[in-house]
């Protein structure tokens, strides 16, 4: 009897692989297939942008501006973002102090807003490169942002043109330094949406 019992517990060891090493999971930044890359091209910078509303992942998003995106220390970052003139007009207070932290406060904001189980896209097009050194370009884009929110009252589609200075660090990340905002037909802008969201 107790070979019997033996021979059934090993039976039932060895068919649940109880003690086989797993395969180790992939590391992520901010959830399965929006992973951060390293910004080594202009393009992977727009790349990280939108996988980070994507994957709603404010460290990823602010490391966009940050010319040491490899780390979370968001002292010193000079970025400037300066809203659409009609935004301007009624929130000038607003964004007179705009910095990286109210960036970072925006984005975590956005973050809590989105409706459950939904995923944001963003999608950014280069419509005008100007390359002023090897290692600077002002860029004319226009974006589209849509997203649906647990807040009624935040239009699902945000879109707007913008000018854009990015610049690469001396370790060969590429970054945005600046970003004008501008309104197309669609009055909700990125400037409204932070506008929004900011508080």
């Amino acid at each position: 009897m107790k070979v019997v019992g033996f021979f059934v517990c090993a039976l039932v060891l060895s068919s649940c692989d109880l003690f086989s090493p797993r395969e180790p999971e992939s590391p992520t930044s901010g959830g399965g297939r929006f992973l951060w890359q390293t910004p080594t091209q202009p393009e992977i910078l727009f790349v990280n942008l939108s996988n980070a509303f994507a994957s709603l992942n404010p460290i990823d998003y602010t490391r966009s501006f940050s010319p040491a995106p490899t780390t979370d220390n968001l002292s010193g970052v000079n970025f400037v973002f300066t809203p659409a003139p009609e935004t301007a007009a009624q929130a000038a207070a607003l964004f007179a102090s705009w910095d990286i932290f109210s960036e970072r406060r925006f984005f975590e904001n956005f973050r809590n807003q989105v409706a459950p189980r939904t995923t944001p896209r963003f999608v950014v097009t280069v419509t005008e490169r100007l390359i002023v050194s090897q290692r600077q370009q002002q860029l004319a884009i226009v974006y589209r942002l849509d997203a649906a929110y647990s807040n009624p009252n935040l239009q699902p589609v945000c879109e707007g043109q913008s000018q854009l200075v990015i610049k690469q660090s001396e370790q060969g990340f590429w970054y945005v330094e600046s970003w004008r905002d501008f309104r197309r037909e669609n009055p909700f802008t990125l400037s409204e949406l932070k506008r929004a969201l900011v508080n």
